[in-house]
């Protein structure tokens, strides 16, 4: 993780450790000579990947017990044991059946809150072909889409896209053509 407001201090220790979650706190002098206690939340790191399949895009519509229905690409937290490339490559299989020939890293995006701490990932798996079933967890109910370039780009003006660093890139991508043509050469070419 690259030194940032986000990381989590040195001095800092894990006050509670959730299933999921870390709870970090801080004592911090404020320039009024008081002390205050700071936290911050670790989370997991997420891998999100897009898979190209022939001259289309993976997109899931996705049901869970504890959300609304919802839009996105493959993804999934990664496992403390790995790292985000692998976790990528396996939510690719078990959320698709998928297995790619070619995954590279396209960009990482630290956490948008500087008292969360998380860094998604997210991959671009080229010619990908079916190797297996889905291997789902028993709380999703996932149907995989297959979008063109356009219609993929439209997700930015979709209420259940629920990726919103990436509605963000969509909609740059829409008005600026560059962008869109590298965008569009390194998933195809």
């Amino acid at each position: 993780m690259t030194k940032s407001k986000l990381y989590i201090p040195e001095d800092a220790k894990c006050v509670f450790k959730w299933k999921v979650y870390e709870t970090w706190q801080r004592e911090q002098e404020m320039y009024d000579w008081t002390v205050k206690t700071f936290e911050k939340v670790k989370k997991p790191n997420t891998a999100t990947v897009f898979a190209v399949v022939e001259n289309k895009i993976v997109v899931q519509r996705q049901e869970q017990p504890h959300r609304d229905p919802f839009i996105s690409l493959p993804w999934g937290k990664c496992e403390e044991w790995e790292d985000p490339i692998q976790s990528a490559e396996r939510e690719l299989l078990e959320e698709t059946g998928l297995v790619c020939e070619e995954i590279f890293l396209r960009k990482t995006i630290p956490s948008s809150y500087s008292s969360v701490v998380r860094e998604s990932h997210y991959f671009i798996a080229k010619w990908c072909k079916q190797n297996t079933d889905l291997n789902l967890d028993g709380w999703e109910l996932i149907e995989n889409r297959f979008m063109n370039f356009d219609e993929f780009l439209m997700l930015s003006e979709n209420d259940n896209f629920r990726d919103n660093d990436l509605i963000n890139v969509l909609l740059k991508m829409r008005l600026n053509s560059k962008l869109k043509t590298d965008f569009y050469t390194k998933l195809f070419w």
